[in-house]
C-alpha cells in the first residue's frame, strides 16, 4: 500500500515534468476581461509601421480588448507602462476589430496605468502557476493519541498549484510586494518516535498541505500521515501539522523589472 502511494506521487510528478512546456502556458498573471473593465487601465498592441515620408520604422500603438481572459509574463515597467508578452491564443473566438485572437499572437502589448488606487497608490495584479517544493513539517499533533511531535528531521517534496498577487506600487522606488495561497499534495521520509522513544525510526510522511506566502515566506498547515516499516510504528497515523515551505521549480516568477 505504502509503495503504491509513493509510485502515486512519483508519477505525478514526472507527469508533471513532461508536460512543463505545457504548464509554461498556464502559468503567469491572469487578465481577465472583467478584471480589465473594472480597473483603470487599458491595452495597447505595439507594432511597426513605415513613415512614407522619411521610409523610417515608427511604433504604432492600437488600443485592444480582451475577450475572456489572457495569461502572460510582464517583461518590464517604465513608469505608468508595463510591457507584457501574452501567451498564445490556441482557441480562437469570433473577432471584432479590436478584440485579441490568435491572428495576434506574438505581438508585444504595453499596459496603461491610468489610475493607480488606495491612499499609497498601488495596483494588484493576479497570477497563478504550479512548482515542486520542498517542505518541512516539525510540529506535528497526531490525532489519535492527541501527541505533540516536535522533529526537524524530515524532508518532503510538495506538488502545488499557486493563486496569488502581486501588489505594483506607483512609486518605482517601492519594491512589488507578493502573496499567495497554494494547495496541493507533499510526500516525503520523517522520523518517527517508536516503543523505544531515545531511538528514532524513519518512515513515509505523505498528505495535503495548503501554504500562505508572503514575500517568499512560505508558512504551512498540512493534514498527513505518517508510519515506519517496523512492527511498533507501522500502523498509520494521521496529524495535523505545521511548517514552512523552500521553491524546488517553479515555471512563473511574479517578478517585475523597472526600465533602465
Amino acid at each position: 500500500m505504502y509503495t503504491k502511494i509513493l509510485l502515486t506521487a512519483l508519477l505525478v510528478i514526472s507527469f508533471n515534468q513532461v508536460n512543463a512546456q505545457e504548464n509554461v502556458f498556464r502559468s503567469g498573471f491572469v487578465f481577465k476581461k472583467k478584471y480589465i473593465d473594472n480597473t483603470n487601465i487599458s491595452i495597447y498592441k505595439i507594432s511597426e509601421e513605415t513613415d512614407r515620408t522619411t521610409g523610417k520604422l515608427t511604433k504604432k500603438f492600437e488600443k485592444k480588448e480582451i475577450y475572456n481572459k489572457l495569461i502572460g509574463v510582464i517583461k518590464e515597467r517604465n513608469k505608468d507602462s508595463l510591457f507584457v508578452h501574452f501567451w498564445d491564443i490556441t482557441k480562437n473566438v469570433s473577432s471584432t476589430n479590436n478584440i485579441i485572437t490568435s491572428e495576434d499572437n506574438g505581438s508585444d502589448y504595453v499596459i496603461e496605468v491610468k489610475k493607480w488606487n488606495g491612499n499609497r497608490s498601488h495596483l494588484d495584479l493576479p497570477y497563478r502557476f504550479v512548482q515542486l517544493m520542498a517542505t518541512n513539517i516539525p510540529f506535528r499533533v497526531l490525532t489519535k493519541s492527541g501527541n505533540l511531535e516536535s522533529e526537524f528531521l524530515n524532508a518532503n517534496v510538495s506538488l502545488v498549484w499557486v493563486k496569488g498577487k502581486t501588489r505594483l506600487f506607483k512609486s518605482e522606488f517601492v519594491e512589488p510586494r507578493n502573496r499567495y495561497w497554494a494547495l496541493g499534495p507533499y510526500f516525503g521520509l520523517t522520523a518517527i518516535d517508536g516503543s523505544d522513544t531515545e531511538k528514532k525510526q524513519f518512515g513515509l510522511n505523505y498528505g495535503v498541505n495548503v501554504m500562505a506566502g508572503i514575500q517568499g515566506i512560505n508558512i504551512i498547515a498540512a493534514y498527513g500521515f505518517q508510519n515506519g516499516f517496523k512492527s511498533d510504528t507501522k500502523s498509520i497515523q494521521p496529524y495535523f501539522g505545521f511548517g514552512i515551505g523552500f521553491k524546488l521549480l517553479e515555471a512563473f516568477s511574479p517578478q517585475i523589472k523597472n526600465k533602465d
